[in-house]
């Protein structure tokens, strides 16, 4: 993208149906990051990075390039509810290099726009204790720990190397480090009712996207489904933006008598996780608000995944 067809995009933006720009022209955002702000912001201004390797894990940085349009938040949940999901694209005006952690020859965690656009919001509204699975460069707990709800923020992580490289790295330049604690371990056993019990806030970032995120969201609430507003998954909508569709389908078989089916092996399991859980539901569906409430309720999504199916 260039400062000459900024505005043909975003034309093009609102005949594909992003929801941002389906408003009059004038409230239309702009699709460019001011790449010095975003230097500004408390975790740039506070951390030093300098490269350092162990094992298959090393932190480094990297030139990220100004009009490269990318998806700069999680999947947009339609608005109106009617399955017309949306990105929101953005570019740097400016090239910089950011910080990233790799695992080999792939980025793992990186402080880029997505990241903090996501996980903002998810640290300001962390309350008491909070537990973080997922060290990554420590963007989270850094944000967590700025929030005066938070009393402590524990992280578990499951890569040594990881621990190791944040601890002789960056765990001193931290705000409250004394309020931090990095414990080495697996999600998945320390994600259990008992587990889980000490903590007030949850937060859940292990997976590199949407592709992988959903089958291991799937195995954890699988274990446990914690109340809605204690656990928060990274990109979660992103995670689920297939389930409205699915739920749709599915009603719309139950409606013309006819059996939901889906070719996909993925898909048909997930469609009968949702009859399962549809099975159990005695409420007659006559309105529209109806189907749509139970086509995006987040509660209603996190329990169809949960479920466990042949």
């Amino acid at each position: 993208m260039t400062p000459a067809n900024h505005d043909a995009v975003r034309r093009q933006m609102k005949a594909a149906g992003f929801a941002e720009f389906q408003g009059e022209e004038s409230t239309w955002p702009s699709l460019w990051i001011d790449s010095h702000a975003f230097q500004q912001r408390p975790y740039p201004q506070t951390i030093r990075w300098e490269s350092l390797t162990t094992g298959a894990f090393r932190f480094d940085r990297l030139k990220l390039n100004a009009g490269e349009l990318f998806n700069a938040q999680a999947i947009v949940m339609d608005p109106n509810r009617e399955l017309n999901e949306s990105m929101v694209l953005r570019a740097l005006d400016k090239p910089y290099e950011a910080p990233f952690l790799w695992q080999g020859s792939e980025a793992w965690m990186m402080d880029v726009p997505s990241e903090a656009f996501t996980i903002d919001p998810l640290a300001a509204k962390a309350k008491g204790h909070v537990l973080a699975i997922g060290l990554g460069i420590g963007y989270y707990p850094f944000m967590a720990l700025l929030n005066p709800q938070v009393i402590d923020v524990t992280v578990l992580e499951k890569a040594p190397e990881v621990i190791d490289l944040f601890e002789s790295v960056l765990h001193a330049q931290f705000p409250r480090p004394s309020d931090l604690k990095i414990i080495e371990g697996d999600a998945f056993d320390l994600f259990t009712p008992e587990g889980l019990a000490p903590y007030d806030t949850v937060f859940v970032d292990i997976w590199r996207s949407a592709e992988d995120g959903y089958p291991l969201i799937e195995a954890l609430l699988g274990q446990v489904n914690p109340h809605l507003e204690k656990l928060d998954l990274w990109i979660e909508d992103s995670c689920f933006e297939f389930m409205p569709s699915l739920i749709f389908l599915y009603f719309e078989a139950l409606a013309h008598h006819r059996p939901v089916y889906n070719s996909d092996p993925f898909y048909a399991r997930q469609l009968r996780k949702i009859e399962a859980y549809f099975t159990q539901d005695s409420a007659i569906i006559s309105t529209v608000e109806a189907l749509k409430h139970r086509m995006y309720d987040r509660s209603i999504l996190r329990a169809i995944a949960a479920l466990k199916v042949d």
